[in-house]
């Protein structure tokens, strides 16, 4: 996918183009230096292009190629270096409209592309850009119109069908031309062949006459060969416009949705992924719905010139066919209504539980995911078990239809006393089976494909019809309504936002669509129905140059209050609110980051200013980061900002928003991830500074600010319930929260500062350079740059695999769903199957042949009819095998696929992106339980079906013989070189999908930020660029498989001409009765189609095992419990003693540090280095040191995410860890990460997931972290709804919910990595003490990034680049003096300022005395407290 690997790999979304075309659109950028977001390839690839001086688009001539010498116009090439010298080859392979009519009709110009791909590998450059006609935008543009003008016009009658219809239905009714010539000229094979028998049937013909008739018989087969690949290019050309067109509105419509009915990421990548498929699959048959009819009646007429009133039982055979086909339809409609939402539901639980692996790991939960996921895929494998058997009586009945009219027409002749000839029995034949193949495989899947497109159209109705968000900023009203607000007219501050009466509430549309019942609900209507609001009686206004700081307890709703003010939220009746200003700036409170350049996120679309980016670089403290980085600003992040710390990625969204210079800044909680004087420096220079002048809302947990803000705004169970000065609402007897403020009003300023020095943190952002080497250089930002966030990910590009299938991947497919027996008889019943179909055929040749007297017995019919019943049995009972097979290896395989991937190590998650891996199993999965069985069965039975007419035709004629070796020479070519082409192709066209697929939950996950900046356009342009990439390389895959089609065709209609004229200059001299020659020649009219399905469907079968191969590669991830740690594990296990884990290990918590270092897996440093310690059992411990000490690297130790060395060096309760399997040591082990995450599903489920606790015991610890009774308000209870990384629960309330399944698992160790700063004041306070009042005889351990939280604990480790610097009781290291050698803690605890350092040490002082007189009143001694020194107070 290069194309599609260029674009995701370039910066922030450059944008795709060609350097090829004659004309290309490409965006100029002013500074051409640095690599920015949005440029084009071709900006990169052509200097010439570039202009210093213009940040606008221009259209720019760029010559397809460098023009030839005008010399070499004039000089002609001779035969021999035409035919053997090749010309040198241009950049990029021809496209078909600028092709000539003839290289367009006879697929000629792939030739080009087919000798590269025969030769070498192809390379995504040479792919020709996408045809206009099958450009994403265009095609969305006009199906988003024609729908908007049809709910217009009809309102809650709007149909999306006739929106399509109205679109793309004449080009596809002009197609059906082509279609109805097809069936024409089908026709008139049989009609030739009729004459041709005839003329055998006679001795005394003229040789001349049956030399015109062969060749009239050749030329209907050649035509019939080129319409039959015009239409179906046609069809499938439609098919993939249909497909792109509304992917490209559905990611569209997610722009305008509310981020409440875009929640649901596996549903919409759903719609995009399967659904849409649907139409791809519908369009190149649909039209065989209608004509179907139309070629069964005048198959109706012909035959009964033959067989007078034997047609109609013949043709009534395929007519019983339509309604077992109807009835077909309408369990697959209902199958597939019954599947979507179970693929659904395990894409969607997929996605989650990848966002949250790390959390999965460290619970140890991959037992109960996995079960789940199975859980849900069994489920889904029910309907696909349904389906697969009618897909298998489909085959079947395709197979052994044209014993069954033979039997019912032949027969029936038979009984009326007609007298059959070999004329009449195979000219009916050919009819039938040209009949036989619409009505009993086109017209099925016809049926079949339509109506699973209708279920599919209606979902993708019900999403498109779900309400847009609706607040319009800066609107006339909007503005009037703000002046009236205006106090005085001299008023120099105009109010720039307010809010009164403001009732606020979530849409539900996504959740009504996730139950299936398909809706069409308008804005109106959502507004109008019975919703309870979240925010209620809101009133506020914000002017210009004022600083708002909102407060509340967690889930109070201030969040939400920033989503009312984006419109992410609907207002209710009666709610006035206003905006001045359309532009808006927001930093999201889980900062969102894109994978691109350091200025990439912060321009976001803008031009580059460099004093303006300098200016805000300095005010939100990001200098000395910029200067550490390898590559500067141009410095390429991660995904989701994985290689920067929490603080840089909050400084980081900071800045974009100080950047966009909005009249109004909405910050959410921005100031929590960074340290004290950090914030300080953020709100002293950046909100007050900087921005000063501008309208902000400053959301914070962080309540040193709150006293320096113009107004301050308590929220509390979503009502403002203090408004006014700080003084003012900190004394505000009617609200809970100013209590807090009134606390906390009381407290040293810097007691909450955070010891980690961001500053000094390391830089672990690698050059852009090392990470995307083909990223071209261009203009930075431009206009159109944004999106380098959809999530393509720089880090994480799927390789393209090379090479054929190997036969080890069949040999593991079949063996995952067959044993040895199985497959043997299952060839055995398709070679058995075959013969007996052909000996029923070749009984007919010598019933027609026979003498009168010998006709006329009843045995022939006999014969006939025990043969034709043989044939349905057995090609029913080899279908339904082969289907088993299929369906039980897709299930194992998945099952394999899913295991493997949660038990590899945490390192496969980062090097691939959740969209990649999603992709596999979503698309890939869908291939093998859908598409990969019909193809594989399908080429199975053409391919036995050939083999059968070969064996005849060389019975018959030998002489055809000779002409089989080279015929199979060419067509072997052909295949070969069809088959390499296209499986580089389609391994091309799947690495350029994932991009297309990873876009649509990063835009999601940041959707917010992409309205509030106004850069939608840019990231649909993205996102349009990347699908045109991918349809690009598709495009070539449809027509290079027309290419090898039209050729086998035509060489088919060659083989039939030479047969057709052998038989008769051969008639005498060999005998050939017309029996025989009406059987081998309606075999081989028969192999003119068969012969170029089988090979396109052999290769088919290739392209399709590419996804068996990409399953298979996920069944061999190395484990993260390699079986040398297992078999230690269990060896230890086994002896017993005191070095094996008991069943109530660990009983008391006691750990035991013996010089244990730590190394990252492919790096040589080590980033802890002989830490030794010996921790007791019920040791409350605090681990601190700067950013990049260790600390978190000492918790994936202790949770062996990464082995410590030497194995053995962490022991608890005297087990080394590594004589534990990992799953009991992190199941042992309770984690309270610092970031929060939940998974899709219910309370109950992300509390407790292995159901192992009661309710009373859930409720009880629900009571403890202060979440009963925010849970007991809702109706579902325990049960109520989490979705999608607990999206509908604030973060302080998913932190709490973390707390409680610490508190639910009661062990003897925790670990927490300090994890309070996402709640409020009064919440934190809370937890500090229901942590110390539940974990009263367990060890803990806490990371800490703020010194007050662990300064009354029993011990201090001080960790400093990896090294164990200082230990001891808080009060021992604070009898240090700040800056004396070794008194690292000491050092912290001073930087803090004289009242914080003066508090810390008198709760050090209260907390040593407590302990003393403790272990004073145990050893019966009671004057040990008296030794504490007088300089420090025991308070």
């Amino acid at each position: 996918m290069s194309a599609a690997e260029e674009i995701s790999s370039a910066p922030f979304g450059a944008a795709a183009s060609d350097d090829t075309t004659s004309t290309t659109t490409a965006t100029l950028k002013a500074d051409d230096q640095k690599p920015g977001p949005f440029h084009t390839a071709v900006n990169a690839a052509d200097p010439k292009l570039k202009d210093n001086n213009s940040n606008v688009f221009k259209v720019v001539e760029v010559p397809s190629s460098t023009p030839p010498p005008a010399s070499a116009a004039k000089t002609r090439r001779s035969l021999y270096e035409r035919l053997f010298r090749r010309s040198p080859e241009a950049p990029v392979c021809p496209q078909r409209n600028e092709s000539s009519f003839w290289a367009r009709w006879t697929f000629g110009f792939m030739n080009e592309m087919v000798s590269r791909g025969m030769r070498r590998d192809l390379r995504p450059e040479e792919f020709p850009t996408v045809e206009y006609a099958d450009e994403a935008e265009q095609m969305s543009t006009r199906l988003l119109e024609a729908w908007a003008k049809e709910q217009k016009a009809r309102g809650k009658d709007a149909k999306l069908w006739r929106a399509a219809f109205k679109v793309f239905g004449p080009p596809y009714m002009f197609a059906g031309i082509f279609y109805f010539t097809e069936s024409c000229v089908k026709l008139g094979e049989g009609i030739t062949l009729g004459l041709l028998l005839q003329w055998f049937q006679k001795n005394d013909t003229d040789p001349r006459d049956g030399y015109l008739l062969a060749l009239a018989l050749s030329a209907c087969v050649l035509s019939h060969a080129v319409l039959h690949h015009i239409v179906f290019f046609l069809g499938m050309r439609m098919g993939m416009q249909l497909r792109v067109a509304f992917i490209a509105a559905i990611y569209k419509k997610c722009l305008v949705l509310s981020i409440s009915n875009t929640s649901s990421t596996g549903l919409i990548t759903n719609l995009i992924s399967n659904d849409v498929q649907r139409f791809e699959d519908a369009a190149p048959f649909a039209q065989y719905a209608w004509l179907a009819p139309i070629e069964m009646l005048a198959t109706l007429a012909l035959a009964f010139l033959q067989i007078s009133w034997g047609a109609f039982p013949a043709v009534g055979a395929l007519l019983l066919v339509i309604p077992m086909q109807g009835a077909f339809a309408g369990q697959f409609a209902k199958l597939r209504k019954k599947l979507s939402p179970c693929r659904d539901e395990r894409i969607k639980s997929i996605s989650d539980m990848l966002s949250g692996i790390m959390v999965v790991k460290l619970y140890a939960w991959e037992i109960p995911f996995v079960k789940r996921i199975n859980t849900l895929r069994k489920k889904e494998l029910g309907y696909i078990k349904s389906a697969a058997v009618l897909r298998a009586i489909n085959e079947a009945l395709y197979f052994c239809s044209a014993g069954i009219t033979s039997l019912f027409g032949f027969v029936t002749y038979f009984l009326i006393g007609g007298i059959l000839t070999p004329a009449k029995i195979f000219t009916c034949l050919t009819y039938l089976a040209s009949c036989r193949l619409t009505v009993t495989n086109f017209f099925p899947k016809a049926i079949q494909f339509v109506s699973e497109s209708i279920i599919s159209l209606q979902r993708i109705e019900a999403f498109l019809s779900l309400p847009e968000i609706g607040l319009a900023h800066g609107t006339k009203e909007q503005i009037d309504f703000l002046d009236s607000l205006t106090s005085t007219k001299d008023d120099s501050q105009k109010v720039m936002l307010a809010i009164r009466n403001g009732n606020f509430a979530w849409e539900a549309g996504v959740k009504t669509l996730e139950s299936k019942e398909i809706v069409h609900q308008t804005l109106a209507e959502a507004k109008a129905s019975a919703i309870t609001p979240v925010l209620k009686d809101i009133s506020i206004t914000l002017r210009e140059g004022e600083v708002i700081g909102i407060v509340g307890p967690v889930g109070a709703g201030k969040s939400s209050f920033l989503n009312a003010l984006l419109g992410e939220m609907f207002p209710l009746p009666g709610t006035q609110i206003g905006l001045r200003s359309r532009k808006l700036a927001y930093a999201t409170q889980a900062p969102w980051i894109i994978t691109g350049t350091v200025r990439d996120n912060i321009t976001f679309g803008l031009p580059y200013d460099e004093d303006w980016f300098q200016q805000v670089i300095s005010a939100c403290a990001m200098e000395r980061d910029v200067s550490r980085f390898e590559n500067g600003v141009d410095t390429v992040i991660g995904e989701r900002g994985v290689t920067l710390s929490g603080g840089q990625r909050a400084r980081l969204a900071l800045a974009r928003a100080v950047y966009f210079n909005a009249d109004i800044v909405l910050l959410d909680d921005c100031l929590s991830a960074v340290d004290a004087a950090v914030g300080k420096h953020l709100f002293e220079k950046c909100i007050r500074g900087i921005l000063k002048g501008k309208a902000i809302i400053l959301v914070t947990h962080q309540l040193q600010y709150v006293s320096n803000c113009d107004h301050v705004v308590v929220i509390e169970n979503g009502r403002i319930s203090g408004d006014g000065p700080y003084q003012q609402v900190m004394l505000n007897p009617n609200s809970e929260f100013s209590s807090a403020l009134r606390e906390y009003a009381e407290r040293p300023a810097d007691m909450d500062q955070n010891i980690d020095d961001e500053e000094d943190l390391p830089p672990p952002v690698q050059k852009a350079a090392a990470i995307t080497a083909d990223i071209p250089t261009a203009g930075t930002t431009s206009p159109t740059a944004l999106v380098r966030a959809a999530g393509t990910g720089v880090l994480s590009n799927e390789t393209v695999t090379k090479g054929s299938i190997s036969g080890k991947t069949y040999f593991q497919y079949f063996s995952s769903g067959s044993s040895a027996f199985t497959t043997i008889f299952l060839f055995v019943s398709l070679v058995v199957g075959e013969a007996i179909a052909d000996l029923a055929n070749w009984w007919l040749a010598h019933w027609s042949q026979s003498s009168p007297d010998q006709k006329a017995k009843a045995e022939n019919a006999w014969v006939f009819f025990a043969l034709v019943m043989a044939t349905i049995v057995i090609s029913n009972g080899r279908a339904l095998l082969f289907f088993y097979v299929s369906w039980k290896a897709a299930r194992v395989l998945f099952e394999k696929m899913v295991g493997c991937v949660f038990k590899t190590d945490m390192g496969f998650f980062h090097r691939n992106s959740t969209g990649t891996i999603v992709n596999r199993a979503a698309k890939d999965i869908n291939l093998l339980d859908e598409m990969l069985p019909q193809t594989f069965f399908d080429f199975i039975q053409c391919f036995f079906m050939i083999m059968g007419t070969l064996v005849i035709s060389v019975t018959v004629i030998p002489y055809i013989l000779i002409l089989v070796p080279f015929i199979g020479v060419a067509f072997f070519f052909l295949r070969t070189a069809y088959i390499r082409t296209s499986r580089q192709i389609k391994r091309i066209e799947a690495v350029t999908r994932s991009p297309v697929y990873a876009a649509i939950p990063s835009s999601l996950e940041g959707l917010s930020s992409i309205r509030a900046f106004h850069v939608e356009k840019q990231f649909a342009d993205r996102f349009v660029a990347l699908q045109n990439d991918n349809t690009a390389k598709y495009y070539m895959f449809l027509n290079c498989a027309r290419w090898l089609g039209f050729r086998l065709d035509v060489g088919s209609a060659g083989f039939l001409f030479i047969v057709a004229i052998a038989s008769v200059g051969l008639r005498n001299s060999l005998g050939l009765r017309p029996g025989v020659i009406g059987l081998l020649l309606s075999y081989v009219l028969q192999l003119t189609g068969l012969l170029q399905w089988a090979v396109r469907q052999s290769a088919e079968v290739e392209n399709y095992m590419v996804s068996v191969e990409r399953v298979l590669e996920y069944t061999t991830l190395p484990p993260e419990e390699t079986p040398e740690d297992a078999k230690r594990a269990d060896d230890a296990a086994a002896k017993g003693g005191a070095l094996a884990p008991r069943t109530t290990w660990p009983e008391n918590g006691a750990i035991d540090l013996d010089a244990f270092s730590l190394t990252y897996p492919g790096t040589t440093r080590a980033v802890l280095d002989h830490i030794s310690q010996h921790i007791p059992a019920g040791t409350k411990v605090g681990i601190v040191g700067r950013t990049g000490a260790g600390k978190s690297s000492f918790l994936q130790a202790l949770f062996r995410i990464v082995n410590p060395t030497p194995r053995g060096t962490i022991a608890i309760d005297g087990v080394p860890t590594c004589n534990v399997r990992l799953q009991d040591l992190r199941s042992r082990i309770s984690i309270i990460p610092q970031e929060p995450f939940c998974f899709k599903g219910t309370l109950r489920f992300n509390i407790d997931p292995f159901e192992a606790s009661t309710d009373e015991e859930i409720w009880r610890v629900l009571q403890l972290v202060e979440l009963n009774e925010r849970v007991a308000s809702s109706a579902e209870k325990l049960e109520s709804e989490v979705a999608e990384n607990g999206g509908n629960w604030s973060v302080g309330e998913r932190q709490l919910i973390c707390f409680a399944r610490a508190i639910l698992r009661n062990t003897k160790l925790i670990v927490m990595d300090e994890a309070t700063s996402n709640v409020d004041n009064a919440t934190d306070l809370k937890i500090q003490a229901t942590m110390r009042r539940c974990f009263t005889d367990s060890t803990v351990l806490t990371i800490a990034h703020r010194i007050h939280t662990v300064i009354d604990y029993d011990r201090i480790l001080v960790l400093d680049d990896g090294r164990l610097v200082e230990s001891g009781s808080p009060y021992d290291l604070l009898q240090k003096q700040p800056g004396e050698p070794g008194a690292w803690f000491a050092s912290m605890v001073g930087e803090m300022g004289d009242d914080a350092r003066a508090m810390l040490k008198n709760t050090a002082a209260k907390k040593e005395m407590e302990r003393r007189a403790a272990a004073a009143g145990a050893a019966g001694a009671t004057d040990e407290a008296d030794a504490i020194p007088a300089e420090i107070p025991a308070l």
